[in-house]
């Protein structure tokens, strides 16, 4: 802490080294004491989204959720094009219960290239938090699909249940073989069961 806070001293442009000092004090639950450092980094460097949805996370764990959204707005407003602010208000917005403005921020946050803004979309429509009709989760999935270069099984077979609910049974077992393949490779034996019993479905005449 004390290195941090003479690295800051000496240059206050020094990002990474206001992040690490916050840091320090959030992971020990310090919250007001990284609240303090957050805003500090904020205004010396007001052009960095992080230190913004720094001030506005501190706030949320003090249970000060009404100023914590507005601080993530206030984000929002400022860096249009980050996700990071419309993930923090789906995040808001989900503990809040209010799961359909949720979904709809992790909807926004994904199509600006925040992969687990998909995966918590996805965890919502599977939960019966939020209902997504086929052609959404499609778009959303592939969307998803693409930013994680097909890497993910677990998306892949969401990408693949839709189509398989859309009758596009040839597509969907395209993409289950792949995730199969990737699912056991990872060791993610439960998954692979998984995918393998929708292949049988896909396969299906």
């Amino acid at each position: 802490v004390e290195h941090y806070k003479c690295a800051v001293t000496a240059d206050p442009s020094m990002v990474n080294a206001w992040r690490n000092l916050a840091n320090l004090h959030f992971k020990a639950g310090d919250f007001s004491g990284a609240l303090t450092v957050y805003r500090q980094a904020a205004a010396a460097n007001e052009d960095d989204v992080m230190l913004q949805i720094g001030v506005g996370n501190c706030l949320m764990q003090l249970q000060q959720t009404t100023e914590g959204r507005l601080v993530f707005e206030k984000a929002a407003q400022i860096f249009p094009n980050s996700p990071l602010p419309f993930y923090s208000l789906g995040i808001a917005s989900e503990k809040a219960l209010d799961y359909a403005e949720a979904a709809n921020f992790f909807l926004k946050a994904g199509n600006l290239g925040q992969i687990e803004a998909f995966s918590r979309l996805f965890e919502l429509h599977f939960a019966g938090k939020i209902s997504l009709n086929n052609c959404d989760l499609i778009a959303a999935a592939a969307q998803a699909c693409q930013l994680s270069n097909y890497t993910d099984p677990w998306l892949m077979q969401i990408l693949a249940a839709g189509y398989l609910d859309n009758g596009q049974k040839h597509e969907a077992a395209s993409i289950l073989h792949r995730a199969l393949t990737l699912a056991r490779d990872q060791g993610k034996q439960r998954l692979a069961a998984e995918i393998a019993d929708n292949l049988k479905l896909a396969s299906e005449n």
